[in-house]
């Protein structure tokens, strides 16, 4: 079964044997320090125990101090003060745990011994065993067992009242104990080989993760170069050949980081240019609409400024018109008292041969009507010539009226003169009014139709004025506009020099990066 237990370790090389007995060897101090306690306060127990029960136990109804109780003093201390010592003050002698072992079982034959043989004291010797089981050594239970074997073997044939509380041999009973002590040691035994196999195992899996550990910060060290390159933006560099394959993976994973990063930054340097240049493109293209509608804002306002003028111009011919065109009817209404005049004044020249002074007063008359006539004629030329191409015909028609005007000036003082020399002109005179009074007809024909002209003339520039006002709604419409456009073209421009703020901002996180390609993406961008 020994061999068997050795053989269930798994194999170590010298390295982890030389770990594996370190750990044994500090779990010994461990245990040798608690076993110093415990022995100690055994000791103390015994020596109560045998003042309690021992002089009862051997002399019945005394009560004095016996032999017996001097003997577990004696024997208490011996098996606990010195094996207390090593355990403290040398817990990493080997020797000491074997000591500490038989101490440990031998305070078991000492309490079955200050008990008088009771069952139940017995019950330490298992305890102890399983208590030597922290050691994980088999010798230190084969020692404890072969201790207590010779112990129960002897007392039991020699001095059976101390063992089993009886006075005669009882080999047999010390055979029963033994054979639950075997049961027992076998149970141990085979705890105390798994124990070892798991703290072996541990050692391996320790030395298997310092390995892991020393292959991953080999793996590291050929990697760091590569790593610190890449975190200063160098790509070019190449991951080394690694051994271990589980790192080689990890180094060409991070290979093909680096491949794809190239790529990356490469694909983003054309980027960055790209758009270098579309804001360089839009920051011009922006500057330029800007600078379109602010002209274009100006061209507005002078088209405005124009429609003003004109609209005012428009107002000013629309109220000359009207002017004209009261004008012309009050030389109609002129006109028509002429002929009325004048047919009065033929009246009048019939009646010369009745009264010469009547017809002086009537000679009168018609030289006040002809200077009346002259001055409206003026003022219809005026007026006629401030109506432009409309009033040609007016102007004419004026002309004319002018010139009968004076003619009829003339005319009357002809008859002035004819009254006086001779009453046989009055017949031309009638003529002459008679021709007088068909002027007349005519002057009122064309002062109605150069006043229906007039009429047209104030109904275009109604039509105009109502054109220039949509006009001037349309244009404040369009500068409405333009503001909006010169607005979006200045948010534009904004905009623009925001996002070459941005490219170049690009640009330069950009330019640190360096791969196998170019020197330098600071020269590509």
């Amino acid at each position: 079964m020994i061999s068997a237990m050795r053989l269930n370790l798994p194999p170590l090389d010298q390295e982890e044997r030389t770990e594996f007995a370190r750990r044994q060897r500090e779990s010994d101090s461990r245990v040798n320090r608690l076993f110093a306690v415990l022995l100690l306060v055994q000791c103390v127990i015994s020596i109560l125990l045998a003042v309690w029960l021992t002089p009862l136990t051997w002399s019945g109804g005394e009560s004095n101090v016996h032999a017996h109780v001097w003997g577990s003093v004696l024997l208490g201390g011996l098996l606990g003060v010195f094996p207390a010592y090593l355990g403290w003050f040398h817990s990493r002698w080997t020797a000491t745990r074997y000591v500490i072992s038989v101490a440990q079982v031998g305070f078991s034959g000492l309490l079955i011994h200050i008990s008088g043989g009771r069952s139940e004291m017995h019950f330490h010797i298992f305890a102890s065993l399983a208590f030597l089981t922290l050691y994980r050594d088999m010798w230190t239970i084969l020692l404890a067992t072969g201790v207590v074997a010779v112990d129960h073997l002897g007392r039991a044939w020699f001095w059976p009242q101390s063992i089993f509380g009886v006075a005669d041999p009882a080999i047999m009973r010390a055979l029963e104990h033994a054979m639950w002590v075997i049961i027992e040691d076998a149970v141990l035994l085979v705890g105390i080989a798994q124990a070892r196999r798991e703290a072996a195992e541990a050692v391996q899996q320790h030395f298997a993760v310092e390995r892991s550990h020393e292959t991953l910060r080999s793996a590291i060290d050929h990697l760091r170069p590569v790593l610190d390159q890449a975190a200063h933006g160098d790509l070019s560099a190449s991951v080394p050949a690694i051994n271990d394959p589980l790192v080689r993976r990890l180094g060409d994973d991070f290979q093909q980081t680096l491949n794809s990063w190239k790529e990356v930054i490469v694909k983003v340097s054309g980027t960055v240019r790209d758009v270098t240049a579309s804001s360089s493109t839009l920051q011009e293209s922006s500057t330029q609409l800007a600078a379109g509608i602010r002209d274009q804002a100006t061209a507005f306002a002078a088209i405005e400024q124009s429609l003003n003028s004109l609209s005012h111009s428009i107002h000013d011919i629309r109220q000359r018109s009207e002017e004209v065109g009261r004008s012309a009817g009050e030389a109609s209404q002129v006109a028509q008292h002429g002929e009325v005049a004048l047919q009065e004044s033929e009246r009048s020249m019939q009646d010369i041969q009745k009264s010469s002074s009547a017809m002086a007063a009537a000679i009168n008359v018609i030289q006040e009507l002809a200077e009346q006539t002259n001055l409206l004629a003026l003022n219809a030329t005026i007026e006629a010539a401030r109506a432009g191409d409309a009033g040609k015909g007016f102007a004419v028609v004026a002309g004319e009226v002018k010139q009968l005007a004076q003619r009829s000036n003339e005319s009357a003082a002809e008859i002035s003169k004819l009254i006086t020399e001779s009453l046989c002109r009055v017949q031309d005179g009638v003529a002459a009014g008679e021709k007088t009074s068909g002027y007349f007809r005519q002057i009122s024909s064309a002062v109605q139709a150069s006043q229906g002209e007039m009429n047209e003339v104030i109904s275009v520039t109604q039509s105009q004025t109502q054109v220039a006002r949509q006009l001037e709604a349309e244009l404040q419409r369009l500068r409405e506009i333009s503001n909006q456009n010169q607005s979006s073209g200045n948010q534009l421009s904004s905009e623009g020099d925001q996002l070459e703020s941005l490219a170049q901002l690009l640009n330069e996180c950009v330019a640190i990066f360096k791969t196998g390609e170019q020197e330098s993406l600071t020269t590509a961008v």
